[in-house]
């Protein structure tokens, strides 16, 4: 999926004209709701055979707001959106780490986009930039603690707009997250005990409807 992403995204950018025109632009606010998966990437800093690696899988939902502008056919512009996440993984007694489970909360993103007109409405665009996670991992087992943690990372997508009428647009996208690895301690009783790992990573599938001004 990254593939093909990066191929399109190669060829609007070979195909887009060097001197084109400018022809103004569009601010445009809305709302959004979707599926979200999150793995954490969860490894024991000490313990060895602790890794683990469960989907959080959940709905998404939130605001986006962004500004574009036209030349002959092209789309660019830069967006950003916050959402919150139903995503959880509860621990697993079967499992060899048994007590440990985790939450994504919340989610927000900062990228460009850069899209081409396919007919007078609808447009195709893909879009990257840097996004954040809010993630819980928790130790279940009485008298442990947890560790909220805020992971930044890239973001890279893409997706389908159209335009219905003078001002709304309704859209699908695709985004998949990557986010940088971050430490942490598990308290026992208050006190820290053992150390971990996380890399996150999110793959995200929405759709939404916003207003242009």
């Amino acid at each position: 999926m990254k593939q093909i992403i990066l191929f399109i995204g190669a060829t609007m950018i070979a195909a887009s004209p060097v001197n084109a025109e400018v022809r103004g632009g569009d601010t445009y606010v809305g709302v959004y709701a979707g599926i979200s998966s999150t793995t954490p990437h969860y490894e024991e800093l000490i313990s060895t055979g602790m890794d683990r690696n469960p989907s959080m899988n959940g709905a998404v939902a939130g605001i986006f707001i962004g500004h574009d502008i036209k030349s002959k056919g092209m789309l660019a512009g830069v967006e950003t959106d916050f959402g919150l996440l139903n995503s959880h993984a509860p621990n697993d007694p079967a499992d060899a780490n048994w007590y440990t489970a985790y939450k994504a909360k919340w989610n927000a993103h900062l990228r460009g986009r850069l899209g081409v007109a396919i007919g007078k409405s609808t447009k195709l665009y893909v879009a990257g930039g840097i996004a954040a996670l809010r993630m819980v991992v928790d130790d279940t087992d009485p008298d442990w603690g947890m560790v909220t943690q805020t992971h930044l990372g890239w973001s890279l997508g893409g997706g389908i707009e159209h335009k219905i009428g003078p001002a709304f647009i309704i859209r699908a996208d695709y985004i998949h997250d990557d986010f940088a690895t971050r430490t942490g301690n598990i308290t026992y009783q208050g006190v820290p005990y053992y150390g971990f790992r996380t890399g996150p990573t999110s793959d995200t599938m929405r759709v939404g409807i916003g207003y242009r001004f």
